[in-house]
């Protein structure tokens, strides 16, 4: 997505995307996502954002890109943890893909409910090398913390890099379908303790998209 980063098809007909506010609206003046990444000056409805699809994983290499605006965004704050819960953006694609990648199935929310609970968490996402080559990363049999300091924020020991953010954190039900139940969205590195992965709950995440896409 844009400069670098993930996302994923939300809605039945397959025309939307949701990812982070900071993925949408980053710009990696070194072509790093780990380097010198600023948001732009003026974030604004209508923003528009380069997304590959179809990857080949044969060659690593996405066959489409497609042009989507945005049309929803958080009220994002950079290093202001009351702002985390809104790194978020939707948008619209030029060209729905339809139900081959759409109907995801997002956790309702749950008044009082904050974290995922005691399930086993997985993550997937598109990590970009430098050749411009793409390589699909799972990460399965994690685990979320049983708090959190931030309603609408949970950590994970899901292993995160940069570029990862914006890809989904999800379990797998009894009936074999996926349910996100959040949206991966950076790490912290406590002092003296492993890196957690941060991720934006389904409290705050399913709101956000039916807000605008409705059920």
């Amino acid at each position: 997505l844009g400069t670098y980063g993930n996302g994923f098809v939300v809605g039945r007909e397959g025309c939307h995307v949701v990812t982070n506010f900071h993925v949408a609206f980053g710009v990696s003046k070194s072509h790093d996502p780990a380097i010198d990444t600023v948001i732009i000056a003026k974030p604004d409805i209508g923003h528009e954002v380069s997304v590959e699809v179809d990857l080949d994983p044969a060659t690593g290499v996405m066959a489409r890109r497609i042009l989507a605006n945005v049309v929803e965004f958080g009220d994002y704050m950079p290093n202001d943890s009351r702002g985390f819960k809104e790194d978020l953006a939707l948008l619209k694609l030029s060209k729905c893909l339809g139900h081959r990648y759409g109907g995801v199935r997002l956790q309702p929310h749950e008044d009082g409910v904050h974290t995922p609970g005691e399930v086993i968490l997985s993550t997937l996402s598109l990590s970009k090398s430098k050749n411009g080559q793409s390589a699909l990363l799972i990460e399965s049999q994690c685990v979320a913390a049983n708090d959190t300091p931030v309603a609408g924020i949970f950590f994970s020991n899901c292993k995160t890099i940069p570029g990862m953010s914006g890809s989904p954190v999800f379990r797998v039900d009894t009936d074999g379908r996926f349910t996100i139940v959040g949206i991966t969205t950076g790490t912290l590195s406590p002092a003296g303790k492993a890196e957690l992965n941060y991720a934006i709950f389904s409290s705050a995440l399913t709101p956000f998209v039916q807000g605008v896409l409705g059920t």
